[in-house]
């Protein structure tokens, strides 16, 4: 987060010129939401959340008591098989005839083969950056820190209604919801009934660049 930040900052003043919009997709959904209620002065002028999730509380603590006891027993960077089949093991769960543990990521099988192929997709994480990851996306929930946004940010979620990272669209509208209820006072959302989770790269894709930039068009042009 701090990088992020850091990075911000230097771009900001190489051109101070420009309107800046940042962009989080999945984890980068999580990083974002981090950045508005850490740095909410940090001149960002527009954000656009994309394929995030809104968790119960009850299932963050379990899955960070877990992550902690295999953190001590094991160490940080044990991969924990338990631990990751509890957070991603039912994402297939209502794709018939699922070919691989993936096919939640991409209806696009071009798209998900290169995610297949690629070494630094879909591999296995550990213990400690399960236990980091709960822990900011457990932190983005609470209202102490919903509260500390720029209450006039615009902020466009985007999503998937086939994607199981945000519980079909539920879990996103949870998450709009949660700004609103924050005070924030530009909160839109879009959900796409054929897209899954790389809604960038899914069937919908035009449609999902096209309304970004009419939305990021009419905050900031």
């Amino acid at each position: 987060m701090d990088d992020t930040y850091a990075l911000l900052q230097k771009t900001h003043g190489e051109c101070p010129q420009l309107p800046y919009v940042i962009l989080g997709h999945s984890m980068g959904s999580f990083l974002t939401r981090t950045l508005l209620y850490r740095h909410p002065d940090s001149g960002i002028r527009a954000a656009v959340i994309c394929g995030t999730a809104w968790q119960p509380d009850a299932a963050l603590k379990t899955g960070l008591a877990m992550c902690r006891h295999v953190c001590q027993k094991h160490g940080e960077t044990q991969v924990y098989e338990p631990l990751r089949n509890l957070i991603f093991g039912s994402y297939n769960r209502r794709i018939p005839e699922a070919k691989t543990p993936f096919d939640w990521v991409c209806g696009d099988a071009q798209i998900l083969n290169a995610y297949l192929a690629d070494p630094l997709c879909g591999f296995s994480e550990t213990a400690g950056l399960d236990r980091d990851m709960l822990t900011g996306i457990r932190m983005n929930q609470k209202r102490e820190n919903l509260a500390r946004m720029d209450k006039k940010l615009p902020v466009l979620f985007v999503a998937g209604t086939q994607d199981p990272v945000g519980n079909y669209g539920r879990g996103v509208r949870k998450s709009a919801e949660a700004f609103r209820k924050a005070g924030m006072e530009d909160v839109e959302l879009i959900l796409y009934d054929k897209s899954r989770h790389e809604i960038l790269n899914d069937a919908e894709k035009e449609q999902v660049f096209q309304d970004i930039f009419q939305w990021i068009s009419s905050k900031i042009l």
